[in-house]
């Protein structure tokens, strides 16, 4: 297996409703002053909660609240919930899992079945990578190429093993053009029906582990805390 060292991951967490909200948990609601105490320790601010409604059609309105130093951003709409997360530390798993618990918790009182719908998680990831290794999977896997065209991009529908749940398992890698001698690896992965939030950051983190596997990589042994 060829070991690779995680130069810097970004997160997307959609939840896409089955029925859509009638209405959001904002500034003025009853559902408000919870979920501003639930996000408390992860440093929600006044200046970090916008609400925009460019229109006034329902589906415009949007509720956004940066958290984490702005490193986490939720975003709330009638027809979905979305954690987008723009540089991704080891060990903030069990604060995302906390941020959505919370989210989850307030939308729950306006709609009992808010958890029933589709996730869709997509990471993307720079791998720095042995400079050999780097330059034998891209020789192995963007070959094939034809007179006046050279890929750069590869695309694969990914089977995962029995254990994972997620479907739709899509893998893209390239070369990265951010760090030198690294792969960006973009994976992204179905979820139906969400009831267990810690279960699901587990799969997340199978399907992301399975999918390079196939590649024949895997991780080396982290040295200290911060995978960005």
């Amino acid at each position: 297996m060829r070991e690779y060292t995680v130069e810097r991951t970004a997160l997307n967490c959609k939840w896409t409703f089955d029925r859509m909200l009638p209405a959001l948990p904002g500034p003025g609601s009853p559902q408000f002053p919870k979920l501003v105490k639930d996000l408390h320790s992860f440093g929600i601010l006044p200046a970090d909660v916008i609400v925009d409604a460019p229109t006034n059609k329902l589906s415009d309105l949007v509720l956004m609240i940066g958290l984490l130093e702005r490193r986490v951003i939720v975003r709330i709409t009638a027809e979905l919930f979305e954690l987008n997360v723009n540089s991704l530390f080891e060990g903030d798993d069990p604060h995302l899992i906390s941020i959505a618990g919370a989210v989850f918790s307030a939308l729950s009182e306006i709609d009992a079945d808010s958890k029933k719908g589709i996730a869709l998680i997509r990471s993307t990831t720079h791998l720095s990578l042995n400079p050999q290794d780097l330059n034998q999977i891209l020789a192995e896997y963007l070959s094939g190429r034809i007179a006046g065209l050279e890929p750069e991009t590869i695309v694969y529908r990914v089977s995962l093993p029995k254990m994972a749940k997620g479907e739709d398992v899509r893998l893209v890698f390239s070369k990265s053009v951010v760090f030198d001698n690294s792969l960006f690896v973009d994976i992204s992965t179905n979820y139906r029906h969400v009831d267990d939030l810690t279960d699901l950051a587990e799969q997340a983190n199978l399907t992301f582990e399975a999918a390079l596997g196939l590649l024949g990589l895997r991780e080396k042994s982290a040295e200290n805390g911060e995978r960005i």
